[in-house]
């Protein structure tokens, strides 16, 4: 049994301002910063054997905070970064129906098959997470971290609950939420999802 406790980064500018934020590469800002103290300091009770996470800084500097109080490398694994909204990146919505109206129509009619410009499409990148999550899943038991983003986070929730993909955006996950999901060989039990307040 592999238990994974599974943390969206915390905070940055653009996630408080609502922009699709991606594969830009945006660093916490101090709200996040403290948030992640306070996981870091919720956390530091558990026997955490191995710590993943994305490539991108606001995950890595997550799992950085929390990691001191384990004597853990964090191992960055690219294949967990957020999806690649390509031309949409810093964008609102708003910003995104005005400049690509049909884009945009396209996108809300079919999210599944939908490429975002010069990016990947919803397949491509629940594709590229499991294709990580396999892996860590077999060479690993016991209690793990897994700090990444809310598409990463949605997929593999997905993946525990045998989701269909066009469930993924039912999935809530607030920047610096928690969640813990035990992974057995044949099936998988979430225990806790989405969690902002005190463990």
């Amino acid at each position: 049994m592999v238990k994974i406790i599974l943390i969206r980064h915390c905070e940055t500018d653009w996630n408080s301002g609502n922009r699709y934020l991606g594969w830009e590469d945006v660093p916490l800002n101090n709200a996040g910063r403290n948030r992640a103290k306070l996981l870091a300091g919720q956390l530091k009770g558990e026997n955490i054997e191995k710590i993943y996470s994305s490539n991108l800084s606001r995950a890595y500097e997550t799992a950085g905070i929390i990691s001191k109080f384990h004597s853990l490398e964090v191992v960055r694994i690219p294949e967990l970064n957020e999806i690649n909204f390509g031309d949409w990146e810093g964008l609102t919505f708003n910003e995104i129906e005005a400049k690509y109206k049909e884009k945009a129509k396209e996108y809300m009619s079919d999210p599944l098959n939908f490429r975002f410009p010069n990016g990947e499409t919803l397949r491509e990148f629940n594709k590229r997470v499991l294709s990580a999550l396999d892996p860590i899943l077999k060479k690993n038991s016991g209690r793990i971290l897994i700090v990444a983003h809310g598409g990463t986070n949605r997929v593999i929730i997905g993946r525990a609950l045998n989701l269909l993909l066009k469930e993924h955006w039912r999935i809530k996950q607030d920047v610096g939420c928690v969640n813990v999901i035990d992974f057995f060989e044949d099936t998988a039990i979430v225990s806790l999802m989405n969690c902002t307040k005190n463990l």
